[in-house]
């Protein structure tokens, strides 16, 4: 059965795997809603390498590979982190996704590991069965206990470990790449909305700090009225001859004799 190197591993790409999931932009606004689920995204893998460690806590009951070990072990760990995110206002539904999945790493990979102690496998289909399943292909290597055997306790477990690592870590690599891809891509997104809205406000600020064209027009001030001399009606008739200069010389003659 894996190391708890091994099960570290399943629980980060759980962990990383989940964070993608969560849809949280990389730099939400800071009291938003999105804000507080990015948050809680980022304590996804730590929280998931606890749940796939916590199974193997059994050793101190002395009922190791029982309930921790089964199905119905990581839905009940699942409900818990699900009440759990509840009382702390966290998204609930896919923190208890992350606690049943990592827990449910844990036995899948037992499942697959090779076990020499009796009963052989694990109670896989509790609470529904209490036998002991094991799938046979040994994928991974039996990690040993006997710490007064120098040789398998530090080889046999360097060896084990090696073998966990050459089929666990091209998963959890694959979980962090996928992770920072999406991150990146979430990224940009938001840093194109950002400037957007920036580019918005200044538009905004624009048209309201511009002057209206309609103050630029001047005031006509009060209406005067003109009136235009009257046309005769008859056209073509001439006006009347203005006295010439020779006659009105005469006339002041006139009134100088009279006088």
């Amino acid at each position: 059965m894996p190391s708890p190197v091994g099960h570290a591993l399943a629980g980060l790409a759980v962990g990383w795997v989940a964070e993608c999931l969560s849809g949280a932009p990389a730099d939400p606004p800071p009291r938003s809603r999105t804000n507080r689920s990015r948050r809680a995204a980022a304590g996804y893998p730590l929280l998931a390498v606890a749940m796939a460690l916590l199974p193997d806590f059994d050793l101190l009951l002395n009922s190791h590979r029982t309930l921790s070990h089964s199905l119905g072990g990581a839905a009940l760990a699942g409900c818990a982190g699900w009440a759990l995110a509840l009382a702390l206002r966290r998204p609930a539904t896919a923190m208890g996704l992350v606690c049943a999945a990592a827990t449910g790493s844990h036995a899948l990979l037992d499942w697959l590991g090779r076990d020499t102690s009796a009963p052989s496998g694990l109670m896989l289909l509790w609470p529904v069965s209490r036998e002991f399943y094991s799938s046979g292909l040994a994928l991974f290597a039996e990690v040993s206990r006997r710490y007064w055997n120098p040789h398998e306790f530090i080889l046999g477990n360097f060896r084990s470990v090696a073998r966990e690592l050459l089929l666990l870590g091209p998963l959890a690599t694959a979980a962090f790449v996928y992770r920072r891809r999406v991150g990146e891509r979430a990224g940009e997104r938001h840093a194109w909305q950002r400037r957007r809205a920036a580019r918005d406000a200044a538009s905004a600020a624009a048209e309201r700090t511009a002057p209206n064209p309609e103050s630029r027009i001047p005031n006509p001030g009060p209406i005067r009225s003109c009136r235009t001399p009257a046309r005769s009606s008859a056209q073509g008739t001439p006006p009347p001859p203005s006295a010439s200069a020779g006659d009105r010389a005469g006339i002041s003659d006139r009134r100088v004799h009279r006088g």
